[in-house]
């Protein structure tokens, strides 16, 4: 049965059964896109940590930690060979976060989003799709990878899973402005000015945002 392998730290080889996984229910394969994109903003959040407040930096797990992204985004299917890669890319992110010993390179302001959401929403989704909807918007005051991971979600029909059950507006409205707050000491673009305004427009403006919302 068809395998993808990787060891990790001192645990031994850890596998993934990708039999299994294409037989599993495909909100799971996008909610694993979602999470995988959101290292696109994280890693941008770790370099405005160092600029910011002197956190470290590994540029070696930072650039493995992007480079495990765009390896899947060049051919996000929903194949086999299109979950070797996402699970590939997946456990490469992990070893990123293993050779800095933090979790920086995977997570930034679009989880801050997510937690926030877990704790106040009325009924929290998946998490990949929660953080993948934050990266999304968190890419925008960035100023990177928002085409990329527009394409993404609209080859994988991400968006489409969205739209078929659309966010609260006001839950996220709540969830932006909770974000700064969910870990203290962890400097993200979102410690930097509030941009509730700013990402509750872009939700308003943005042709695909705008039916992933309801009030």
């Amino acid at each position: 049965m068809p395998r993808v392998e990787c060891i990790l730290g001192l645990g031994g080889g850890k596998a993934i059964d990708t039999a299994v996984c294409l037989q599993a229910p495909k909100q799971l394969w996008l909610a694993g896109i979602g999470d995988l994109v959101s290292k696109l903003t994280a890693v941008k959040d770790r370099k405005l940590a160092f600029h910011h407040q002197g956190t470290s930096v590994d540029d070696f797990a930072a650039l493995l930690s992007d480079a495990s992204v765009f390896q899947f985004m060049g051919r996000p299917d929903f194949n086999l060979d299109g979950v070797q890669r996402l699970a590939t890319s997946l456990m490469l992110n992990g070893v990123s976060m293993s050779i800095c010993g933090s979790s920086r390179p995977a997570s930034g302001s679009e989880h801050l989003v997510s937690h926030a959401l877990d704790a106040l929403s009325n009924r929290p989704r998946l998490p990949g799709f929660q953080v993948g909807m934050a990266t999304y918007l968190i890419s925008h005051l960035h100023g990177t990878a928002t085409e990329a991971i527009r394409t993404v979600f609209t080859r994988t029909g991400f968006w489409d899973a969205i739209m078929a059950e659309p966010f609260s507006r006001r839950e996220w409205r709540l969830a932006i402005e909770r974000a700064p707050s969910m870990k203290n000491g962890f400097f993200t673009i979102l410690s930097m000015h509030d941009w509730t305004d700013t990402l509750m427009e872009i939700m308003e403006q943005d042709a695909l945002l705008k039916n992933c919302f309801v009030d």
